[in-house]
């Protein structure tokens, strides 16, 4: 964190007598320990915290320097900055120079423009630069996805990285053999990510487990705990001291427990966001596709996560479709409900023609859930084999 402090970044985090993590301090606390495992051990945890980290080089080649929060030049008219731009980490490694824009959660805060600025200001800088650079966003991503950018040097890569990724492959990364002095810096920057309220996996395993066990076996009375509560808090949470250790440690733990499930429940969130970006893409692509191949049908067009076409067959209209539930879980669907359809009911034909593909409903629909493993190609070519069913 020293780098933190002689930028003058640390001001949020002790604003009061008190550590408050910041998006500075978890910049600074992180990267300040990354640089000094190997390059390319460094380079592998960044690069696998990426949702799209295929495109990226695998070999980077050993680390020239590092900056913090570098000042860069803001000379140009594409640049709005008045004096200059600061990005948070600039890296040369002999592979490839490296911008890292970091926001303090996962959740949102990212900038494109904010982007735009520090690559044109890295060119004021490197305007003769024989390496290629790669630039990441970690944290504040509304998706996992890398996205191209207009720069003055041309169309840019942004990488979008994840924080919760990061932690969860320096984990993995302790869990091997190494020297004795990788392990303390591992650990280190463990132990750095839990004090910016983010956690391992394992910690919520523990603690779901904790939460459960309460709940169904035990309760506080008289401010004393049941013998059984007590043999299961120290199994679990080490507590062996005097009962005054153990008071202190217990409300320690309680305080971790509630940044964990704060913790836990963002990251939920933060997944169930992504996976309906995801999931509006699919449909997305699916209607792009339908109006393609079925150019002469009317096409299904809603704010539904849904796409198909409207088949008028068989003296009624007949809806065929793909869809997503409020669980995100996709399935395919024959039905006569179009608003202007007169019977709602399914004619008997058409039940024939598709009841070898699909789950029979005996009120007015047929459908079936598919698999989640599908690809959204698959989906589609499940969905194309449904009409040509109903339009043989």
């Amino acid at each position: 964190m020293l780098h933190a402090l002689f930028k003058n970044k640390l001001k949020e985090a002790f604003r009061n007598a008190s550590f408050e993590p910041s998006e500075d301090s978890l910049t600074s606390s992180v990267f300040g320990l990354l640089q000094y495992l190997p390059a390319q051990t460094m380079w592998d945890l960044l690069r696998q915290s990426c949702g799209n980290s295929s495109s990226l080089p695998k070999e980077s080649g050993e680390l020239q320097n590092i900056y913090f929060w570098p000042d860069w030049s803001a000379v140009g008219k594409d640049i709005p900055n008045k004096y200059k731009v600061q990005p948070d980490i600039f890296c040369k490694f002999d592979e490839f120079d490296l911008i890292i824009e970091a926001k303090k959660d996962d959740q949102s805060g990212q900038n494109e423009q904010q982007w735009i600025n520090e690559i044109n200001a890295y060119m004021n800088e490197y305007n003769n630069r024989e390496n290629k650079l790669i630039f990441f966003a970690i944290g504040g991503n509304k998706t996992f996805k890398s996205q191209i950018i207009s720069t003055r040097g041309g169309e840019q890569y942004v990488f979008s990285a994840s924080w919760q990724c990061l932690l969860s492959n320096v984990i993995d990364e302790l869990k091997k053999k190494y020297s004795n002095q990788e392990q303390r810096i591992l650990s280190d920057i463990i132990f750095a990510f839990e004090k910016h309220d983010f956690f391992g996996m394992e910690l919520i395993k523990t603690l779901v487990k904790y939460v459960d066990h309460l709940e169904e076996n035990f309760y506080l009375k008289n401010e004393e705990m049941n013998k059984e509560f007590q043999e299961f808090i120290k199994s679990e949470l080490g507590l062996t001291g005097t009962p005054q250790e153990n008071l202190i440690k217990l409300e320690a733990n309680q305080v971790k427990i509630k940044k964990q499930v704060e913790f836990l429940n963002k990251q939920i969130e933060f997944l169930k966001n992504q996976l309906e970006e995801e999931v509006k893409e699919t449909v997305h692509k699916w209607r792009s596709s339908l109006i393609m191949d079925y150019a002469n049908y009317l096409q299904i067009d809603n704010d539904k996560l849904e796409a198909g076409i409207i088949l008028e067959e068989y003296g009624t209209k007949i809806r065929v479709l793909l869809e997503f539930d409020n669980v995100f879980n996709p399935y395919c669907q024959v039905d006569g409900n179009h608003p202007r359809s007169k019977n709602k009911k399914l004619p008997k034909v058409v039940v024939e023609k598709v009841e070898h593909l699909l789950t029979i409903d005996e009120k007015s629909y047929i459908y079936l859930p598919l698999p989640q493993h599908f690809s959204s190609d698959d989906l589609y070519k499940f969905l194309q084999n449904v009409i040509k069913a109903l339009i043989s």
